[in-house]
Order: structure tokens, then sequence, then C-alpha cells
């Protein structure tokens, strides 16, 4: 397991700023490329596991890679109509796509970033406590609360779902600021399609545990407070329903692969992954 060969490194004498390029190095190899979503969504839920089921925010990014692939796949079908269609913009049909296929990619490395993160943040702290959170450039409530969630001593107790809502919101900040805000205003500023700029930035969200008829849908998706504001809905519908029950709905989320179905079933079971 992941956190077994970074104890080893640690007692081999390895600092915290080299153990923190070689999580990150492991991050990026796994995270994988940029249309592999159910990968990451298999990570995620690895990550959720080895937390005992205390890293919500896990476990919710693993609903948004596989709410992504469906997604993006279908913003695909209907960017190849609109570029026929929309003859307002003075581009030909090739062009438009280019400017398309470059901001999802550009969404899609976001993804990838945010799990790379995520994962570092979670191996690192697990090794070095308080110093890997300095490494990380944690505040100083966000390392309190990883404390409280994941060292050794808090494990025998169990944090308060107001407490547990807080650190999910710091974290989901903490991403917001490092990886996901940058690099949506970068993507958006060389997105010159304005008809699919605009509807991207509008888009619908909807995880497999959401109820019918219920989504988040954005108005500006470029705005961070909002994408904070809706994350923070989705930690809520998440919380109401119920974690085991949160974990059953991403094991059988219909853009599963069967590999990728099988590894998360076999983490939901307590089956120790490599």
């Amino acid at each position: 397991m992941f956190q077994a060969k970074y104890d080893r490194a640690a007692r081999d004498g390895v600092s915290v700023t080299q153990l923190h390029s070689i999580i990150r190095r492991d991050g990026d190899e796994l995270a994988a490329g940029l249309d592999d979503l159910g990968v990451r969504a298999r990570v995620y839920h690895q990550i959720y596991r080895d937390s005992n089921a205390r890293f919500h925010f896990a476990l919710i990014a693993s609903h948004g890679a596989l709410w992504a692939r469906w997604y993006l796949l279908a913003a695909r079908l209907a960017a190849n109509v609109f570029a026929l269609g929309d003859v307002g913009a003075k581009t030909s049909r090739q062009h438009k796509m280019r400017v398309y296929s470059d901001y999802i990619d550009a969404i899609k490395e976001i993804n990838r970033q945010v799990m790379i993160e995520t994962f570092t943040s979670f191996y690192l702290y697990r090794v070095f406590g308080e110093a890997g959170c300095r490494e990380l450039g944690f505040d100083d409530e966000l390392t309190a609360q990883f404390c409280r969630r994941f060292s050794q001593a808090a494990e025998v107790s169990e944090p308060r779902p107001e407490d547990d809502r807080r650190f999910y919101e710091s974290f989901f900040r903490w991403e917001q600021q490092r990886v996901v805000g940058p690099a949506v205003d970068d993507a958006l500023e060389l997105f010159d399609w304005p008809f699919m700029r605009s509807l991207c930035i509008r888009p619908w969200v909807w995880f497999s545990y959401f109820r019918p008829g219920r989504a988040l849908i954005f108005k500006n998706f470029a705005d961070q407070e909002e994408r904070v504001s809706k994350g923070l809905i989705a930690y809520d519908w998440a919380c109401a329903k119920g974690w085991a029950a949160i974990e059953r709905n991403c094991r059988y989320n219909p853009f599963l692969s069967g590999e990728d179905r099988v590894a998360i079933k076999a983490l939901s079971d307590g089956v120790a992954s490599t």
C-alpha cells in the first residue's frame, strides 16, 4: 500500500522535501492521462479508504471525476453541432473545435492536478505530520484540521459533523486557490469561441448520488466563490444521504469501467490495493 512505501522511505532517512517529490511523482503517474477519469476515481477511492473513511473530499471528488467522464463526452457531441450552426462566429469550424478541445483538455488537466494534490497532501501528512503541512503550504487552521482527522491519536475519536464540513471547505478552498482558480482563468482567457465559452461557464453538474431533478447549475464557473458554494451543496447532500450510501453510489456508478469497478469494489470490501 502507499502508506507502507512512504513510511519505509522516511525510516530510510528521506527528508520531508524529498518525500514530497516522491509522492508527487507517484501521484502524477497514478493520475494517468487526460481521459483517464475512471482511473482517478479509483485513486480517490483508495485515499478515502486509507483515511478510514474520513477524507470526504476524496470520495466526492471521485464522483466528480465520473460525472466529468460522461458530461464532457456529451458536451463534445454538442460542440460539434454548434460549430456548424454558430454562423455568427467569424472563424472556421476547425478553429472552433480546436479552441474548444484546448479548453476541455485544460479542464481535464485541472482534474489531474487536483487528484495529484489530494494524493500528495494526504500521504505526506500521514508520514511527516505537521512538517508535511508546512511543506505543503497549509495555514494553521488547515494544519490543525489535518491533525484532528488523520493523526494516529485522532483515530480513536470521531470528528463532529460540523468540524467535518469545515475541514471539507478549508481543503476545498486550498485546492481552488492552489490549482483550480488560476488554471480555469488561463483556460477561459484563451477560449475565443464566444458562444461555446458562454455555455461552458454554465455547466450542469449531476453526481450519481443526487436525487432525480436535483443538480448544481452554475451561473459562472469562473467564479471561485460559486465553485466553493456549489461544492458545499454537494457535500451537504452527501452528508444527508450518509457516507456509506455515497460510497455505494460510487461503486455502482454506470460510468466506471469493468477494471475500475472491480478495484473500487475491492477497496469498499476492505481488500488492500497495491
